[in-house]
């Protein structure tokens, strides 16, 4: 859950592309 909560900052930081992209990532490895 921590990773989670770190990619959600990083998209806030990053290119909303990015970011986003990272936080799609994570969230399909969790599902």
């Amino acid at each position: 859950m921590a990773l989670f909560i770190v990619a959600l900052n990083r998209a806030k930081f990053t290119n909303l592309g990015s970011g986003w992209l990272s936080v799609w990532s994570i969230a399909s490895e969790m599902a």
